[in-house]
């Protein structure tokens, strides 16, 4: 089921999200989504006491090691407006822990972002629960949701996660095959994976597709984003970096310092992919220096590198674009 999508405030994330479809028409194809244009009257949907329409029954996600994290139900963080996935952590080991999300990339110490799909759709996430040495914790973790409601993603069914265990040393107490899992909602059967209709296919080639679309802002100061859900089927993980934004020709860029001799930096972000996924990003213009009014008639493009499977790695780096973003 669809959802009327209402168009929220994003800022730029970088952690991190990937998709394919045609400009209307229904494929099949395991590797391609497609786009809906099916709109769910809101008078009939129930919303449960978490202020969602579904929910996630109690389910263990993580049983080694002397460590059991449990999944015990789903709402919205009331500060954010992200969702909150409500977890109990049972530390049986002689060890103090701390708890977190590991990187996309599960074999990398450290990433842009984090393992963390939402019915296979990348996002921001965090994490973070203290549990002392034989004892019990009970916390939330936060997934992000304001760049998934404007993809058309809002019902979720599968969210899969790779948790982090380390000790005061940092070193991590789960393996890579002991750390992912996946959660499982009460919409599992009927959960959305077609991006809304107003995000539209601007490159598909070599195992790469990408949808973008231009957010308008909210108020007058908010200077809207750029939506980008782009789905790598390369074969291998893969580094992505939005890079080069312009707004009728002119590029995007921001500085720390007003002084006219500082270094500027381009409005983009950094994200990791594995294979066969898709991440979902948000590029906030509101930290730019200058943004040209943008109207109907305006040309939004950015641009798009990849680099290696390795966090760091970026021999062998291909750009795509410019690419223009529909208005």
């Amino acid at each position: 089921m669809k959802k009327k999508i209402v168009p929220l405030l994003l800022v730029t994330a970088l952690t991190t999200s990937l998709c394919a479809c045609s400009t209307g028409e229904k494929e099949d194809k395991k590797d391609s989504i497609s786009i809906s244009v099916e709109q769910t009257d809101p008078s009939q949907t129930e919303e449960t006491d978490n202020g969602l329409d579904f929910d996630v029954e109690e389910q263990v996600l993580i049983d080694a090691n002397g460590i059991r994290i449990t999944a015990t139900g789903l709402g919205i963080n009331e500060y954010t407006g992200d969702y909150s996935l409500d977890l109990t952590v049972d530390n049986t080991t002689d060890t103090d822990l701390t708890i977190g999300f590991r990187s996309p990339d599960v074999s990398l110490s450290i990433g842009e972002g984090t393992y963390t799909y939402l019915n296979g759709f990348q996002v921001s996430s965090s994490a973070y629960i203290a549990v002392p040495a034989q004892s019990t914790a009970e916390d939330t973790c936060t997934l992000s949701k304001a760049v998934l409601d404007n993809a058309g993603i809002t019902q979720i069914g599968e969210i899969e996660l790779a948790f982090s265990a380390t000790d005061a040393n940092y070193n991590e107490c789960l393996d890579e095959s002991q750390s992912i899992c996946t959660v499982r909602t009460t919409l599992e059967s009927e959960m959305d994976t077609q991006l809304s209709e107003d995000l539209l296919l601007v490159y598909d080639q070599n195992g790469i597709q990408i949808h973008a679309k231009y957010l308008p802002g909210e108020t007058e100061d908010d200077k809207g984003c750029l939506i980008a859900v782009i789905r790598n089927n390369t074969g291998a993980g893969a580094q992505l970096r939005i890079k080069d934004v312009t707004v009728d020709g002119t590029p995007l860029t921001y500085s720390y310092s007003p002084d006219e001799d500082a270094f500027r930096y381009s409005i983009g972000g950094y994200y990791y992919e594995n294979n066969g996924k898709a991440v979902c990003t948000a590029t906030s213009f509101n930290a730019a220096d200058t943004v040209p009014e943008i109207t109907s008639s305006s040309s939004i493009s950015f641009s798009l590198d990849i680099g290696g499977p390795a966090s760091g790695d970026w021999s062998g780096m291909k750009t795509i674009g410019p690419l223009s973003v529909p208005i």
